[in-house]
């Protein structure tokens, strides 16, 4: 019987799910807030989930993650006015990690306690993730702050995303053959950037290879870690989340 896997559909997962043998791992392409819930319901096995969607129960899977140390593109706070005129901003339906995210960035750096968060009819600005959110950054005509670097800007630390997550312990075979699909699928950015260039009608294979490349960081080592724990925590003072201890196979 093969596993089931809910993957990430955006292009910044290619990498990481592209190269899993369909023999061994049966896999489904959902938005993160449905591979988070598909994990909780039990309706797979392992998920490529938001951090914010962990729970105390699940095991994180070493050495994968989609993160970003520096600008991630794909994560932006997108404004229609300068950030201090600002008073509501659109989350994001599909990931409440980068909604948690911001709001922790807006409340202990920005200290910008007057942004309200949710869903408005007009608002001053939203939380756009994904190629929805590259689309918007290569344009470049919107007031735009990429979530990634601000976050390294007032921690010094990476930030992560997602990783794989399952809700019991795997193997040590399935998880080499994660590891592996991960190692493959790096060694086939180039042909993924091509692919999303062509499926999508652009011109800059270029671009989204660079993408790949250099904004997004697949690791998940110290730093990442400490970064993960540091979400946590912030995300737990403003009551953002329940109390969270990441466990890591």
């Amino acid at each position: 019987m093969r596993l089931r896997v809910s993957a990430v559909e955006y292009l910044n997962s290619y990498p990481l799910y592209k190269t899993l043998d369909s023999g061994i791992f049966e896999i489904s392409l959902d938005y993160p807030a449905i591979c988070s819930k598909k994990l909780a319901d039990g309706l797979v096995d392992i998920g490529l989930i938001p951090i914010m969607g962990y729970r105390n129960s699940y095991f994180i899977i070493p050495d994968m993650a989609i993160g970003s140390d520096n600008r991630v593109k794909s994560v932006l706070l997108v404004l229609n006015k300068p950030i201090e005129y600002c008073n509501t901003i659109s989350i994001s339906p599909h990931s409440m990690s980068s909604n948690i995210i911001v709001q922790i960035i807006a409340k202990e750096f920005l200290k910008a306690e007057r942004l309200k968060f949710g869903n408005f009819d007009k608002p001053d600005g939203k939380i756009v993730i994904g190629d929805e959110a590259l689309k918007i950054y290569r344009q470049g005509n919107s007031i735009i702050y990429d979530v990634a670097k601000l976050w390294k800007h007032y921690t010094g630390l990476p930030t992560v995303f997602a990783f794989w997550a399952s809700n019991k312990v795997l193997p040590k075979k399935i998880i080499k053959l994660l590891s592996k699909a991960k190692q493959d699928g790096i060694k086939q950015i180039d042909r993924f950037a091509r692919e999303f260039s062509i499926e999508n009608r652009y011109a800059d294979a270029d671009f989204f290879e660079d993408y790949l490349r250099n904004s997004i960081c697949y690791a998940l080592d110290k730093a990442q870690k400490q970064a993960i724990e540091l979400e946590y925590e912030l995300a737990y003072k403003y009551g953002l989340i329940g109390k969270m201890k990441p466990k890591f196979l």
